[in-house]
């Protein structure tokens, strides 16, 4: 199926179709880890629609490392085939789309902010890229962090 996404864009177009539908959460992990694996941008904000929170989206281990690996590379440490750096990348259109969730998306409401708390960590662990601001919605009066209805 990746090989196919990657070869076709009508095929690729319907994956992401495919993240709008109310899909069953197996075939919505299924469908996460294809995305993941294309490693586009695109594909990656296609994916995060197949967040629910509760536990019934199409989260999977491989688009959680998509997520991370987007924010944090990895860089050979130098004299050392077994050791890397990490190092901050910035990804605001990812950080943007999950903000919106935050905001007006009730069904992936808490998913989202958990993913922009990991994000948070990974950013006191490793650095914040150069020119990054804490919340790319900031001239639109978004700060971070958002208050969450229920005090969470």
């Amino acid at each position: 199926m990746l090989e196919l996404a990657q070869r076709d864009t009508a095929i690729r177009q319907r994956l992401f179709d495919l993240t709008q539908e109310n899909i069953p959460v197996t075939h919505a992990v299924v469908l996460g880890k294809v995305l993941a694996n294309l490693g586009t941008t695109d594909a990656l904000l296609a994916s995060l629609q197949l967040l629910r929170d509760g536990g019934t989206g199409g989260a999977s281990y491989e688009l959680h490392k998509t997520i991370e690996e987007t924010f944090v590379e990895r860089r050979p440490y130098h004299g050392s085939s077994n050791a890397v750096t990490m190092v901050p990348r910035s990804s605001n259109a990812i950080r943007s789309r999950l903000m919106e969730m935050v905001q007006n998306d009730p069904l992936r409401r808490k998913s989202a902010y958990s993913l922009l708390n990991e994000i948070e960590k990974w950013r006191m662990w490793h650095g914040r890229p150069d020119g990054e601001p804490r919340s790319p919605k900031i001239e639109a009066g978004f700060l971070w962090p958002p208050e969450l209805e229920g005090g969470e």
